[in-house]
């Protein structure tokens, strides 16, 4: 009798376990799957799922005795079910971008951006958050908590108390700064298709590597463009100045149609804060910022410009002594490279053999395995274009997240790199787990057959910055959807991309990574030597430049009323106090400063720099050896895993035991 019932026990079991193995399967398979049709039928489907959330919410609205269970949890559902629709069609609008695809944004933006602004102050919602807060608190978790925490903030900064027409105006705002983005950022990609120029005369190429001349190649000689995998050689190693002043005019002069929409999206988002109570939008900004005050952050800025403008300053004399030229901004980036190769008989014509772009990819993926204790595995899944591969991520040999990796040019691709989230590790109201899925999309060089991608060590450590961000996302181990991921206070969000991308200049990891693309050789360590030494170089200009940016940007956003003319002269007086490089006046690089007009930095590009000094901070206590396994998993455990459920300051705290010390950037860089 006791065998017999342990004979049932054990078939019970081996049912359980077979059904775990299906469900666990089942989410398994559920990766991989981006939506291909998503462009089909696409405003009605995103007006008949808005129109559904909308009834969902109201439903949940009415539930009487609210719990964190029947009511947060199915919230955060339905934004992910609405996610799940509409991230496939801004995603293919960045990256396959046509008129289609802009029609498309053009049509669901303002369904979207009124969806958006009605549930940001809905005072159903908002009541039921209370209701929980005022009822069941104590008994949540501290990842709820933080999520209930953060909902009540959120709704009040969002004026959820406001009377109606405030918030119609909020609304109205809104959908109007919708439009506005998504036309500055189109204007963009439209100017990145005009103005090539045509080389006839190979020697006009000068000393340019063969792969950079051959991704040029047409049938009439060679044709570049001013998307950066062909801008950039261009400026470097084009000999005929005119022809480079020509490209560098075409590039600071593009999509001059967005001089006049900057002063109105400044003055929307000034209105904004306004509305809701802010003296600025800086002010608004910051509420969810680590540095908690705009002074706070321009104190930090103008405490790293008063060591990296005197090494700039002594830099660019250098520079200008060695060009033996009144050197302008089109001169920079070509006797910059002479330079450096000069100082350091280093030149990417070099370099760029030991980084076929799949070779590097794999060796970049076994690096990171190797420092998080992960696995990457390559295999088929639905994807947009031809180059784009995709990766199970695993953990303990369990998958745990996908990874899409979309790295090579195309016109129709939005210029730059990033890292998108097609979904975050969370569990449903159901309890069922959701996992992770991140995008990388960058625009390094096309490779062929014959002629291989091979990338420049900026290339390099894009990867490495892009996947910092990727792993962030998806070694998040937090269960509630709001605080899983890298969906952190804004100016800590690129520390874990920038901590990543301090490892590639490491002897040992540039030897597990550079191997020559025709003779299998690995890359030399005098050659490794050569790119550490001269990774220092020019440093306090690079510094300068990032200053440049984030202080306009606080300026911008602490002032009201601004002109075309006043936004002008904002930039022209910070680059006198802070830049070394003379730049023309018909330079219009406000025009496509998409990162503070289009995307998530308006009043945050400070964030780079910030995050830039926990990152030097976190990389030097690894004092040279990024395979530390104790500091490694701990990172990982804490920085990596808690997402947003906690403050960074704390994770710091957790990962390294004390607080960053601030003068761990301008060490790192070799200027203190």
């Amino acid at each position: 009798m006791k065998n017999k019932f342990l004979n049932i026990i054990g078939i019970i079991g081996v049912i359980i376990a077979i059904a775990i193995t299906i469900f666990i399967k089942k989410e398994e398979t559920m990766l991989g799957k981006f939506n291909l049709n998503a462009l089909e039928n696409a405003e009605q489907i995103v007006n008949d799922s808005v129109a559904k959330a909308r009834k969902e919410t109201e439903d949940l609205v009415s539930i009487k005795d609210k719990t964190y269970m029947n009511f947060l949890r199915p919230l955060m559902d339905i934004d992910a079910k609405l996610q799940q629709i509409t991230f496939p069609i801004y995603h293919l609008n960045d990256v396959n971008n046509s008129l289609e695809t802009q029609k498309i944004v053009d049509a669901i933006l303002p369904v979207l951006s009124n969806y958006s602004s009605d549930m940001v102050r809905h005072k159903g919602i908002y009541n039921g958050v209370l209701y929980i807060k005022k009822n069941e608190y104590e008994t949540l978790n501290f990842e709820q908590k933080k999520v209930v925490d953060d909902s009540i903030k959120g709704f009040e900064i969002a004026g959820v108390a406001l009377p109606e027409d405030k918030q119609k105006q909020l609304k109205e705002i809104a959908s109007k700064l919708s439009k506005l983005s998504n036309d500055f950022s189109n204007n963009i990609i439209a100017a990145n298709k005009k103005n090539k120029i045509l080389i006839t005369d190979e020697n006009i190429l000068g000393e340019m590597p063969a792969s950079d001349k051959t991704a040029a190649k047409t049938k009439d000689g060679w044709e570049f463009s001013l998307l950066a995998p062909s801008f950039i050689p261009f400026m470097k190693y084009v000999t005929d100045r005119k022809l480079r002043e020509e490209m560098y005019k075409n590039s600071s002069t593009r999509a001059p149609e967005n001089e006049k929409l900057i002063p109105e999206i400044l003055k929307l988002r000034n209105e904004k804060a306004k509305i809701l109570g802010f003296k600025n939008y800086a002010d608004l900004a910051f509420q969810f910022r680590d540095a908690k005050l705009p002074a706070t952050a321009e104190k930090y800025l103008y405490s790293i410009a008063e060591i990296a403008k005197p090494a700039a300053q002594k830099e660019f004399s250098e520079l200008k002594e060695f060009s033996k030229i009144d050197i302008e901004s089109w001169d920079i980036a070509y006797y910059s490279r002479i330079l450096q190769k000069e100082r350091y008989s280093l030149d990417e014509a070099e370099t760029k053999p030991y980084f076929e772009m799949n070779e590097t990819i794999d060796g970049v993926m076994s690096v990171i395995s190797e420092i998080l204790d992960i696995k990457f595995k390559p295999r088929n899944a639905d994807i947009w274009d031809p180059n784009v591969r995709y990766f199970d991520v695993l953990r303990d040999n369990k998958i745990i997240a996908g990874l899409y990796l979309d790295l090579q040019t195309r016109e129709s691709k939005k210029s730059g790199a990033w890292a998108n989230n097609m979904s975050v590790h969370h569990r449903d109201k159901e309890n069922k787990e959701h996992l992770a899925e991140a995008i990388i999309v960058a625009n390094f060089p096309v490779g062929t057959k014959d002629n291989p991608s091979l990338l420049t060590l900026n290339d390099l450590s894009t990867l490495f910055h892009e996947m910092g961000h990727a792993v962030h996302l998806m070694l998040s181990t937090v269960d509630e959807r709001d605080v899983s991921g890298y969906d952190v206070d804004w100016d800590v969000v690129e520390f874990p991309s920038q901590f990543l991308e301090s490892f590639w200049l490491n002897k040992t990891v540039l030897k597990k990574i550079g191997k020559h693309y025709k003779t299998g050789e690995i890359i030399p360590d005098d050659l490794i030597e050569r790119v550490i030494a001269a990774d220092h170089f020019q440093k306090g200009m690079h510094l300068v430049r990032q200053l440049e940016f984030g202080i306009f940007d606080l300026e911008l956003y602490q002032k009201e009323n601004l002109t075309v003319e006043n936004v002008q002269s904002i930039l022209d007086d910070v680059r006198k106090r802070v830049a070394v490089i003379k730049i023309p006046d018909y330079n219009k690089f406000q025009n496509t400063f998409s990162h503070i007009f289009v995307g998530g930095y308006a009043a945050g590009y400070y964030s780079y720099l910030w995050a830039e000094s926990l990152a030097a901070d976190a990389y030097m206590a690894f004092d040279g050896n990024p395979f530390n396994k104790e500091l490694a998993h701990k990172y990982r455990d804490t920085v990596l895993a808690f997402g947003d459920s906690k403050p960074m300051s704390e994770l710091y705290i957790e990962f390294l035991g004390r607080n960053p010390k601030p003068e761990s950037l301008l060490q790192y860089y070799g200027l203190k």
